[in-house]
């Protein structure tokens, strides 16, 4: 990101995949919620994220969406799944 006066500016890259689909990287001034509520508004069904505490919020503010996450964050029953 760059600013008008020829600075850098401070931003932070939203990775967004779907199997076998394409990779969309999203720019975003903000690591909080909202980018993601943003990309996910008319998404229904279940995503697959790491450990960040943004998703978990997520998913208690979005009945229509279902979070699983890596096995950090589920423990050894998400290995035998």
């Amino acid at each position: 990101m760059s600013r008008r006066d020829g600075k850098a500016a401070r931003g932070y890259l939203w990775f967004w995949a779907a199997p076998g689909g394409d990779v969309v990287l999203d720019v975003h001034r903000s690591r909080g919620l909202f980018p993601v509520q943003q990309r996910l508004m008319d998404f229904v069904g279940t995503i697959q994220t790491d450990a960040y505490a943004v998703y978990q919020s997520l998913e208690r503010k979005e009945s229509r969406i279902e979070r699983i996450g890596d096995r950090r964050t589920q423990g050894d029953d998400f290995m035998r799944h």
